[in-house]
């Protein structure tokens, strides 16, 4: 989650919001797209820009970035009167701010909507504020649509590890997603020596005091190839990933 401050905080000022609920995300291309479009928008309206906030890998499904995460943050000082009456809150869509339930979706508008922030929408190019009740309902329909295919993946999700979780326990390999130094082969879990020495090397090196950041940079300057398909260059997030991971002592948990 980052808070980028450009320049003091007055009425009619954007505050730009992104949200992805992945890092994975960031890596492609929904950041560029987020923040390009809302670009677009603010100098369609003529807004200069106080603050962009971002809320990478949080979720808007249980409203947890309004809880826990920079629009929760913005909430607070909007109630505060940090953030002036008059400012806009831009977002690519109202499911960049909630996947909640309808009624609660509703609530998070009007608490900032009533404190005279107004909300921009860079998908629909349009501002709320609390004169455009009649526009926020077609947009709340779309919101409910979004919050019941939530609902329903979230279900089909949770029955499907059960069932995964049952088949473990007999010892049946039941996903092909494993960590990058693993690969499933005629349905049994083998290890990539190669990748294998490269997990060990970087344990070392933290064990010996070398930073994630400083392991990421020696990977990189030795030319040695990032596993990650989407973005293949070596991340201190990702070198992290590996440190933590519990499946480098032989942990398999389904």
């Amino acid at each position: 989650m980052k808070n980028t401050n450009l320049t003091p905080p007055t009425a009619s000022q954007a505050y730009i919001y992104i949200r992805l609920s992945s890092q994975s995300q960031a890596w492609g291309d929904g950041e560029r797209r987020q923040h390009d479009a809302a670009m677009r928008f603010v100098e369609t309206h003529n807004l200069p820009v106080a603050e962009t906030l971002q809320d990478i890998g949080v979720s808007a499904f249980r409203g947890d970035n309004a809880l826990t995460g920079e629009l929760g943050r913005f909430l607070q000082r909007c109630e505060s009167g940090e953030v002036p009456p008059g400012s806009v809150l831009v977002a690519e869509s109202l499911d960049r701010l909630t996947r909640n339930r309808v009624n609660e979706a509703l609530l998070l508008l009007l608490n900032i909507t009533q404190r005279g922030v107004k909300i921009g929408l860079t998908a629909q190019n349009v501002i709320l504020d609390l004169a455009s009740y009649a526009a926020f309902f077609p947009i709340l329909a779309d919101m409910m649509r979004s919050n019941s295919e939530s609902e329903h993946k979230s279900f089909r999700s949770l029955a499907n590890w059960q069932t995964k979780r049952k088949l473990a326990k007999t010892g049946v390999i039941v996903t092909s997603q494993v960590p990058r130094w693993l690969e499933v082969r005629d349905g049994k879990i083998h290890v990539l020596e190669e990748r294998a020495q490269l997990v060990r090397r970087i344990f070392d090196m933290y064990v010996s005091g070398y930073g994630r950041g400083v392991i990421a940079r020696t990977l990189i300057k030795e030319g040695i190839p990032a596993w990650n398909t989407r973005k293949p260059v070596w991340h201190e997030s990702y070198v992290n990933k590996l440190l933590c991971n519990r499946a480098v002592v032989g942990e398999y948990i389904a």
